[in-house]
C-alpha cells in the first residue's frame, strides 16, 4: 500500500529497506504533547503541519459581521442523533450567543448560520468559542486560533485531546457527549477560557519546514 501511494501521488520508487533510523514525523506540537524522554532519537515531534487560510463563503462572513462574534459548533465526521443538535440549540439559547454550526440537524435562523464547507483555519479565530468533538487536527486549529476550545469527545483518541485542552488552559475540562446536557454545555461556555500564549506560540511554528528538513537531512 505504501508504495502505491508512493508511486501514484508522489511519483517515488519503492520504499527501500526500512533502517532503525529512518525518520518517523509526527505532526504535533511539542507545546501540546511534550515529547516522551523514552523516545527514540529518529522519531520528531516537528509541529502541527499548516497551510495557509482559504477565503471564507460570503455568506458566513457577513453573518459573523452583523453582530458579536459566533460560537462554532461542529463534531467532524461523526454521526450526529437528532437529540444532539436539539441539546446544541438549546444551550445556546440558554448561553445567549450566536453560533456557526456544522454538521448537525438543526435548522438556521437570525442567530443561528449553518455552515457546509469552510477553512476551520480561517473561521476559528473569528468566533468567541469553539465546540469541537476533540480530533487530532480540529483541535490543532483550535488551539492555534487563540479561542476557548470546549471538546465534546464521542470516542478513541478525542477524550485524550480533550484533557490536554484543559491541562493547557485553553478551554474547561472535556464534556463527553454521551453526558452532554444543555444546562452543561451552556455552563461551560460561560466559564471557557482561550490560552492566546500557547496560540502566539503554536503561530510561530513551522511544522511543515521541520518536516521537510528532517527529511531532507535523512535522505
Amino acid at each position: 500500500m505504501v508504495n502505491r501511494l508512493r508511486a501514484t501521488v508522489l511519483g517515488l520508487g519503492p520504499r527501500r529497506a526500512r533502517r532503525d533510523d529512518t525518520p518517523v514525523l509526527c505532526g504535533v506540537s511539542p507545546l501540546v504533547v511534550p515529547r516522551p524522554r523514552d523516545w527514540p532519537g529518529h522519531v520528531h515531534l516537528t509541529g502541527y503541519w499548516r497551510r495557509p487560510p482559504r477565503p471564507l463563503p460570503g455568506e458566513l462572513l457577513a453573518f459573523v459581521e452583523e453582530g458579536p462574534p459566533p460560537v462554532y459548533v461542529g463534531f467532524g465526521s461523526m454521526s450526529a442523533p437528532a437529540w444532539l443538535g436539539e441539546r446544541v440549540v438549546e444551550a445556546l439559547e440558554l448561553a445567549g450567543v450566536r453560533a456557526v454550526v456544522q454538521g448537525l440537524p438543526v435548522e438556521p435562523s437570525s442567530t443561528l448560520f449553518l455552515l457546509g464547507e469552510a477553512d476551520h483555519a480561517a473561521l476559528f479565530p473569528l468566533t468567541a468559542a469553539v465546540v469541537h468533538h476533540g480530533g487530532a487536527g480540529t483541535t490543532a486549529t483550535g488551539l492555534t486560533a487563540g479561542v476557548p476550545n470546549l471538546v465534546c469527545p464521542f470516542f478513541s483518541d478525542q477524550h485524550f485531546w480533550g484533557a490536554r485542552v484543559a491541562a493547557l488552559g485553553a478551554g474547561p475540562d472535556p464534556l463527553p457527549v454521551r453526558r452532554l446536557t444543555s444546562a452543561e454545555l451552556a455552563a461551560r461556555l460561560a466559564r471557557a477560557v482561550p490560552n492566546r500564549r500557547l496560540s502566539a506560540l503554536l503561530r510561530q511554528e513551522d511544522g511543515v519546514r521541520q518536516a521537510v528538513d528532517l527529511l531532507e537531512v535523512s535522505g
